[in-house]
This record gives structure tokens, C-alpha cells and sequence, in this order.
């Protein structure tokens, strides 16, 4: 399913709030082309992208610790 099916580029440019997208180097459920998508239209002054090198598609289950570490580090520097 092409990711303009999901969400419109020109909504996620218009996005004017604090965004954290991380997105697990090991996931092998996204293709490459959602990830080019999101990190070609999210607007880049108010978006942290991180891509840890341990976190597959379910960090929740895989590495919670790190990942909870992750949003909440966000969440103390945006709110």
C-alpha cells in the first residue's frame, strides 16, 4: 500500500506540534519507502527523528526500557 494512502504529504508538512519518529534500523515490517516518506515531509523544525540500531518493529516488547527512555527524554525537553 503506498504510504499517500495512509496519510498526505501536504498534512504532515502543515504539522506544527513536537514530533518524536523513531523508527527501529532493524524493522523489517515498514518498507524503506514509508520511512523516506515520513522523513521527507515531516517538518523539520519540530521533528526528532531517531533511528536506534537495536529496535526492530516492536520496541514496546523488544527494548521497552530504552524506548520509554527515549519519549520521555522528549517529552521533559517539548512539554
Amino acid at each position: 500500500m503506498p504510504t499517500e494512502y495512509l496519510v498526505k504529504k501536504e498534512e504532515l508538512q502543515k504539522l506544527n506540534i513536537p514530533i518524536q519518529l523513531i523508527w527501529g534500523k532493524k524493522d523489517k515490517l515498514m518498507l524503506q519507502e514509508h520511512k523516506k516518506f515520513y522523513f521527507d515531509n515531516l517538518p523539520k523544525e519540530n521533528t526528532e527523528i531517531i533511528e536506534p540500531k537495536d529496535f526492530g518493529h516492536c520496541p514496546f516488547i523488544d527494548n521497552n526500557k530504552k524506548l520509554v527512555d527515549l519519549i520521555l527524554k522528549f517529552m521533559r525537553k517539548n512539554f
